[in-house]
C-alpha cells in the first residue's frame, strides 16, 4: 500500500471526480477515519500535523500531501475545507 497508494488515491479521485461515484469506498474520509490519532484527552490530531501518520511518511519521501487543501483532516471536522483547527 505504501509504495502504491498514490495510484490508489487518483483512481478514487477519476472515480469521484469524473464519473461521479460518490460511495463511501472512494471517500478520503475512510481514510482518515481509520489514519487519525488522538491526544491524552481523546481530541483528534489532524492527519497532516507533524508526526501523524500521513504526514510522516510524505516528509520522509519528500513530497507534499496537498488532499488536505480541500478534505478534512480529521473525521469530525465536518464539512467544507480542512483548516487543521479544532
Amino acid at each position: 500500500m505504501r509504495r502504491e497508494h498514490m495510484y490508489l488515491l487518483e483512481h478514487q479521485r477519476d472515480q469521484t471526480v469524473y464519473l461521479g461515484d460518490r460511495a463511501r469506498r472512494h471517500s478520503l474520509a475512510e481514510c482518515v477515519a481509520c489514519h487519525v490519532r488522538r491526544d491524552a484527552l481523546g481530541h483528534t490530531i489532524p492527519i497532516n500535523a507533524p508526526g501523524q501518520f500521513c504526514a510522516a511518511c510524505h516528509a520522509y519521501a519528500a513530497v507534499e500531501m496537498d488532499c488536505f487543501e480541500c478534505h478534512a483532516t480529521r473525521p469530525d471536522s465536518g464539512l467544507g475545507r480542512a483548516s487543521g483547527k479544532p
